[in-house]
Order: structure tokens, then sequence, then C-alpha cells
């Protein structure tokens, strides 16, 4: 019996797009796991986000746009 790969729906919060390229290419790299990714660029789109739909896991950059340091794991 072959199982199917686990799929994790991440949320990646980050403005910085060279960042976000790189993490979408290490996760399509994995075989014994399945991601669907949702990329926000603002805390205000992740609160969006967050109120519409379930993630497993939040990759989150704290320094955005509209939020910095802490305040942004806070919000």
């Amino acid at each position: 019996m072959v199982s199917s790969p686990v799929c994790f729906k991440i949320l990646l919060v980050e403005d910085n797009l060279p960042d976000v390229v790189i993490l979408k290419k290490q996760f399509q790299k994995l075989q014994t796991l399945t991601v669907k990714l949702t990329h926000v660029s603002s805390c205000r789109d992740a609160i969006f986000a967050l109120q519409n739909s379930y993630f497993d896991v939040i990759l989150l950059d704290l320094s955005l746009p509209d939020s910095h340091n802490l305040d942004t794991v806070k919000t």
C-alpha cells in the first residue's frame, strides 16, 4: 500500500519577492510532503487570509510594509 504524501497548507507572509521565489523552489524539492502555499505580502492581507482559510503553518516576515517586529506577531 502506497500512502499519499502529507499535505500542509502554509501561509507565507513575505514582501520580498526574491525570498518568496527561494522558498517556493525549496518546497517544490520535497518528495514526502505536499505543500499548498498561499503568499501574501502584508499583515492586512495575512489577517484576511486567516479569516477565510485554515493554515497548518505560518511563515511570517517580521518587517512588513504595514507592520514591524513583534507587533506583526501580536496582530
